[in-house]
């Protein structure tokens, strides 16, 4: 239980705001990390895809950000063309 709720769990105070690592980067489901999941356009072609999301859900909200974020990179991303 510890490695789940961090060095707190130890001592008893299991308190969530005290979580020493509380960042979700994998789907538990699946182990899929969320990092890997930048290339699909929407989050349903990472369900069909990858089965991320499709079982418990709570790392929908993650790959909803790690898409999102995704998206944003992609449309800020400086023009690579070269005029002459």
């Amino acid at each position: 239980m510890s490695s789940v709720l961090g060095e707190h769990a130890q001592s008893g105070d299991t308190c969530v705001g005290e979580m020493t690592d509380p960042r979700v980067t994998h789907c538990i489901c699946t182990a899929t990390p969320l990092a890997t999941l930048t290339g699909h356009a929407t989050l349903a072609a990472v369900q069909r895809e990858t089965a991320c999301g499709t079982f418990c859900g709570l790392c929908l909200p993650y790959i909803e950000a790690v898409l999102l974020e995704a998206r944003f990179e992609a449309q800020n991303r400086p023009c690579s063309r070269v005029t002459i």
